[in-house]
């Protein structure tokens, strides 16, 4: 939304592949994402990039931005149910206190649209610290696939 001049505690309202959330803006939202991720590496600075990374296209970029960095990318695909996934959509969009645009029209366009990924998988169903103690245990047990 920042890029777009779009206040981010804002709903846009627009539909998914549509305005600031087509193909072009979803391209310029990774590449600044990156680019930054770039700098702060080059700074010797640890990143973490939390996104969708439903492209293999944008996937291959932060490979490429952490191979010129020498810098080790881990990355984890956090999943969930679809129903579960659902359920917490609409909650968080009847709260009223998430400002995000994604609901579930937005969920079924993504998971229809995601690009096979082999990254370890953490499952978020449970609760949060488990979840955490599993990206944890992935992260600091070596070999993790990046694409």
């Amino acid at each position: 939304k920042a890029l777009r001049g779009a206040p981010v505690s804002q709903h846009v309202g627009r539909p998914f592949g549509e305005g600031m959330y087509d193909a072009a803006a979803r391209d310029e939202v990774y590449e600044s994402v990156l680019a930054t991720a770039e700098r702060s590496l080059a700074l010797g600075e640890n990143v973490v990039i939390d996104a969708t990374w439903s492209s293999v296209a944008h996937r291959e970029r932060a490979v490429r931005v952490a191979t010129s960095a020498h810098a080790d990318l881990i990355c984890l695909q956090t999943v969930l149910p679809d129903d579960e996934a659902d359920v917490r959509l609409r909650h968080r969009t009847a709260s009223g206190r998430d400002a995000s645009d994604a609901d579930v029209n937005v969920a079924r366009e993504l998971r229809s649209r995601f690009d096979p990924w082999s990254a370890p998988r953490v499952d978020t169903s449970g609760p949060c610290a488990q979840a955490t103690d599993e990206a944890v245990h992935l992260v600091l047990g070596g070999d993790q696939p990046i694409t």
